[in-house]
C-alpha cells in the first residue's frame, strides 16, 4: 500500500505509523520505534487490568507472571488471555488452570478475536502471523519453509553458521524444491524477509536471530496433524 498517498500535505502536523512490517521505519525522516516484548511488569499489569483481577492474594503475582511469560510479552496475546479469563469464572479464583487450558488448546485460544466493539480491532493472534506468512511465503517461499523449520529448534541465539552450510550440502536443505540451491547469501535473504514481516529479530549484539515464543509455537502447531511434513522437516 502506497501510503504516502494518504499524508495530508500540511506540515503542521504529525502522523504515526504503526505497522508489523519493519521496512515502514523508512517512511519518517525520525528514527522508528520498535515496539517488541512487554517488561515483565507491563505485562502483568496488562493482564490483570484485562482480567479485571486485583491481586489480592500473595500467589496471583506468581500466576499472572508465569501466564505472561507464556505469551512470550507480547500485548496482543497477553489481552486475549486477560480477556478469556475474565469471560471464563472458573479461571478467576486459579489463574494457574489457564496455562493447562492454553497448553491443551493453544490454537484455538490464540485464533479468538478480541471484542470488535471494545476494543476496535478484528484480528486475533493467529490471524496477524498467519497474514504475515502468507506474505513471505508469496515473496519467498524458501523463506516461509524456513520459518518452519524454525520450530524444531530453539527460539533464541539462531545463528547462521547453525545450518552448516558451506561446499557440502546440508541435509536440512532438502525442506526446499531440488532446483532451489541455498546458500549463505540466500539464507540471509530468507532472514531478512521474515524480520521484515516481524517473524523473527536480528539481534544485533550477538549476530544472530530470535523468533518470539508464541510465533515459534505457532510453526510447529500449523504443521499438526500433517504427519508427512513433520517427518519432512
Amino acid at each position: 500500500m502506497a501510503l504516502s498517498e494518504y499524508f495530508p500535505g500540511s506540515s503542521n502536523i504529525h502522523i504515526i505509523i504503526t505497522s508489523r512490517a519493519s521496512i515502514a521505519k523508512s517512511l519518517s525522516i525520525f528514527e522508528g520505534v520498535y515496539i517488541g516484548e512487554l517488561e515483565e511488569s507491563q505485562s502483568v499489569e496488562l493482564f490483570l487490568t484485562y482480567a479485571e483481577i486485583q491481586p489480592s492474594r500473595d500467589n496471583i503475582l506468581a500466576e499472572a507472571k508465569e501466564i505472561v511469560g507464556e505469551m512470550g510479552h507480547l500485548a496482543l496475546a497477553i489481552s486475549m488471555a486477560g480477556k478469556y479469563v475474565l469471560q471464563t469464572p472458573r479461571l478467576l479464583s486459579n489463574l494457574s488452570a489457564y496455562l493447562e487450558d492454553f497448553r491443551c488448546r493453544r490454537r484455538n485460544l490464540l485464533s479468538e478475536k478480541p471484542d470488535k466493539l471494545i476494543a476496535r480491532y478484528n484480528y486475533s493472534v493467529m490471524t496477524v502471523w498467519e497474514t504475515s506468512y502468507s506474505a513471505v511465503c508469496e515473496h519467498l517461499p524458501e523463506a516461509g519453509r524456513l520459518l518452519m523449520l524454525l520450530s524444531f529448534i530453539h527460539y533464541k541465539d539462531i545463528f547462521l553458521e547453525l545450518f552448516g552450510l558451506g561446499a557440502k550440502i546440508a541435509s536440512w536443505t532438502s525442506i526446499f524444491e531440488p532446483q532451489i540451491n541455498i546458500d549463505f547469501h540466500h539464507l540471509e535473504e530468507c532472514f531478512t524477509l521474515l524480520e521484515k514481516y516481524s517473524l523473527c529479530q536480528h539481534q544485533v549484539t550477538q549476530t544472530s536471530y530470535s523468533i518470539y515464543r508464541l510465533v515459534h509455537a505457532w510453526g510447529y502447531d500449523r504443521l499438526q496433524g500433517d504427519g508427512d511434513k513433520i517427518k519432512q522437516f
